[in-house]
């Protein structure tokens, strides 16, 4: 899921969502599996790993189901939660996720890739290593 946005936020962050027209008393957190833009005046897209269980999740991929591609209408509270740059102060990094876990690390994965390759804040971290768990190959193929 997408939504595109003047919103900045850094990596590990998580928003809260709420979709009025869908289910307008409920409220689900999220992490946001990008990073933003570096250009201020560009429009940033949140995105975000969202794996269909029950309850909202369920519903939210019927809708979609139904049509291939939904718009609707969100309200985003947020960002909220601790980002550390202090990953990029040692000379390696692990980074671990299993299964949508994978949401909340990317972005701090890829924020230690973009800051090696001269980006953006300097590192220190010279070798970074993701590590992603999941229980099929299938799970994959969404990204």
């Amino acid at each position: 899921m997408q939504i595109r946005t003047h919103i900045t936020w850094a990596p590990g962050q998580h928003v809260i969502l709420r979709f009025p027209r869908l289910r307008p008393l409920e409220s689900h957190p999220y992490s946001i599996a990008t990073l933003p833009n570096t250009d201020p005046v560009k429009e940033n897209v949140m995105s975000f790993v969202i794996r269909a269980q029950d309850g909202f999740s369920k519903t939210l991929l019927e809708r979609v189901r139904v049509g291939g591609k939904l718009s609707l209408g969100v309200l985003v509270d947020g960002p909220y939660g601790e980002s550390s740059p202090e990953f990029r102060a040692y000379d390696s990094a692990l980074v671990l996720a299993g299964g949508t876990g994978i949401a909340h690390v990317l972005p701090i994965y890829l924020d230690i890739v973009k800051c090696m390759g001269g980006e953006g804040d300097k590192s220190r971290c010279g070798k970074v290593d993701l590590v992603w768990v999941v229980r099929t190959r299938g799970t994959l193929s969404s990204f």
